[in-house]
């Protein structure tokens, strides 16, 4: 990073230098380099099952590179990342961090609409929507389960009193 910083600094102090276009090619390769390496931070943060840190990571390299070419496929891995993380979390916090993901995706077609990834994307979507249905439906389940319990704790109770 402080090479590009010297560069662009020696761009700024020398404008009509001959070494300009050099120094352009050189902080050129020096950003693919920075970007290669953050993925590579990124996608072992997902590796290692750190999906939080791994979002960030992702969300971090589409700020640090918004002109990548990779940056549909960062975003996508934005979403895998929150999905995992949703998926692994207490359940009093998963409906929180599914709808993270719904925004995720829902941000995904507004920016990319054009991307080839958007199936993957909206399988994530799809995933995402069923597995809110089933912690609502165990949540129910849940809620149901305790009334019978209350009901038939009283009915044992009238039960013994007579």
């Amino acid at each position: 990073m402080k090479a590009i910083n010297y560069l662009q600094t020696f761009m700024l102090r020398h404008p009509v230098s001959e070494k300009n276009k050099e120094a352009v090619e050189i902080i050129t390769k020096l950003r693919v380099k920075l970007e290669e390496k953050e993925k590579r931070n990124a996608d072992l943060y997902f590796n290692l099952g750190y999906f939080k840190a791994s979002a960030t990571a992702y969300s971090e390299l589409m700020l640090n590179f918004p002109d990548s070419e990779s940056g549909d496929y960062y975003k996508l891995m934005v979403i895998k990342s929150y999905f995992e993380y949703a998926k692994k979390s207490i359940p009093d916090k998963q409906l929180e961090r599914f709808e993270k993901v719904l925004d995720e995706c829902a941000d995904f077609s507004d920016r990319i609409p054009d991307s080839k990834l958007l199936s993957d994307v909206n399988k994530y979507k799809n995933q995402t929507e069923n597995q809110k249905k089933q912690e609502k439906i165990n949540e129910l389940t849940e809620e149901l389960n305790s009334y019978k319990i209350e009901i038939f704790s009283k009915k044992s109770y009238y039960l013994n009193k007579k």
